[in-house]
């Protein structure tokens, strides 16, 4: 009980704030409608509260907040709704308390509105034009939200952000699990359909589950815990089985090189001693990776045919396994390279990756093949933009790693983790990613 409570003034929770954060956690596919009729009700009557002094504005700009960042994992619509509703809060109050903005203490929101206008040029120019640009639409609303963003809030903000991140992942996980027990859909081997009833491909849910992973770390680091050191540790493993268990290659391999540099950070021997130590536990990781995770292995196994075909230009069988992950991949980064050739100045448009490449590959008679993207999201932007918006986004990431660098690790994260998806082609990703390079921008106790 005294943890509850804890809990409960940590976080300003109440009746109503508990009934958001479960209608939040119940949005699924088959369900969201009726989460976002209750969630626009319960608004209305929250802020009548504030309206006739029940609650405070600090209060209704937090919950509303950390409601946001706890629907990340969930249904899309339902984080689509709570960030405009965030943004209606954070600009009445920005009106009625006559708040002014000095943009130069603004740079990181300054940069990524800027590079939301370049890829709104881009769209402008490239036909069919503005295509797909209500997914890049969340480059500017989260910068105009923070932007907004009640400095209030500023106290213990990021920690407090982190835990509520970590604790939606492991809520979400928790009804994937009983949902796929009711299903009878558990079994022993790699589960990559684990994450659909949340509506959610593995490749995603696997980016959730890592950067979680990642927190964990990054909270001991800073000497601060999600629970305690016992409980993080064991859902740190927790974790690490699930990614395993999806079958989230990438996620998997950035949590453990992370983790591998967390344990350099830590263990006071020798440097050679490290040395050994770190690369022992590497390579035990994937073995284990290896051995208990079929589509690690396989895919090892489709690297290796897939190289030798290539190498050997073996067009036969390169028609033959042009359905196949990997033969799908190296297709599709031959023919993004070539076409870069041509257009690496203003680059093809975003929205016409998928079609412009899979249509080529198609007709030089790859005939299984299926559309796909990049799958690389430097490669992606690069071919999409071109090479100015391009150099622009690496300087985006090159600005957070300067200024922010007490969350190295997410960036990292993010960073290998697409050198093998295109993550910031869905609102999914953009949403994520951008939430909380921005959250980070925020200099805070944690960090200082």
């Amino acid at each position: 009980m005294k943890m509850l409570k804890e809990i409960e003034g940590y976080f300003s929770l109440d009746t109503y704030s508990i009934l958001l954060y479960l209608t939040i956690s119940l949005s699924f596919p088959s369900t969201f409608k009726i989460s976002m009729v209750v969630i626009i009700l319960i608004t209305f009557l929250q802020f009548y509260r504030f309206l006739i002094n029940k609650v405070s504005e600090e209060y209704l700009l937090s919950t509303y907040f950390f409601l946001l960042v706890f629907s990340l994992p969930f249904f899309r619509s339902t984080h689509t709704l709570l960030l405009i509703i965030n943004i209606f809060f954070n600009l009445w109050f920005f009106v009625t308390n006559k708040q002014s903005l000095q943009l130069k203490k603004y740079k990181s929101e300054l940069y990524i509105f800027i590079f939301f206008v370049l890829i709104l040029i881009s769209n402008l120019i490239h036909k069919p034009i503005l295509k797909g640009i209500d997914t890049y639409l969340y480059l500017a609303f989260y910068p105009v939200f923070f932007l907004l963003f009640n400095k209030k809030l500023k106290e213990k903000l990021i920690e407090k952000t982190v835990k509520v991140y970590i604790s939606s992942v492991i809520l979400s996980s928790f009804y994937l699990l009983i949902i796929n027990l009711i299903n009878d859909k558990i079994s022993f081997s790699t589960n990559t359909f684990f994450s659909e009833p949340l509506g959610v491909i593995h490749v995603y849910f696997g980016i959730y589950v890592g950067l979680a992973a990642i927190f964990i770390m990054s909270l001991y680091l800073l000497n601060k815990n999600y629970i305690n050191k016992f409980i993080d540790s064991i859902l740190l493993f927790i974790f690490l089985v699930l990614l395993i268990y999806i079958g989230a290659r990438t996620a998997l391999i950035a949590v453990i090189i992370l983790f591998i540099i967390t344990l350099y950070k830590r263990i006071e021997i020798a440097w050679y001693k490290k040395a050994i130590l770190l690369i022992t536990v590497f390579i035990g990781l994937l073995f284990i990776s290896y051995n208990s995770m079929p589509r690690a292995r396989n895919g090892i196994e489709y690297i290796k045919k897939t190289y030798i075909s290539f190498n050997k230009n073996d067009k036969e069988d390169i028609v033959l396994n042009s359905w196949r992950n990997m033969y799908k991949r190296a297709l599709v980064i031959d023919y993004s390279v070539s076409e870069l050739k041509e257009y690496y100045f203003l680059g093809i448009g975003l929205a016409n990756i998928t079609k412009r490449i899979s249509d080529k590959i198609i007709n030089d008679g790859y005939y299984y093949f299926k559309p796909m993207n990049t799958h690389n999201q430097y490669l992606h932007f690069l071919l999409g933009l071109g090479l100015f918006s391009f150099i622009f986004f690496l300087f985006i990431l090159y600005h957070f790693l300067l200024n922010y660098p007490a969350w190295f690790y997410f960036l990292l994260f993010f960073m290998i983790v697409m050198l093998t998806e295109s993550v910031l082609v869905r609102v999914k990703g953009i949403s994520l990613f951008f939430l909380f390079y921005l959250l980070f921008s925020y200099k805070n106790k944690i960090i200082e």
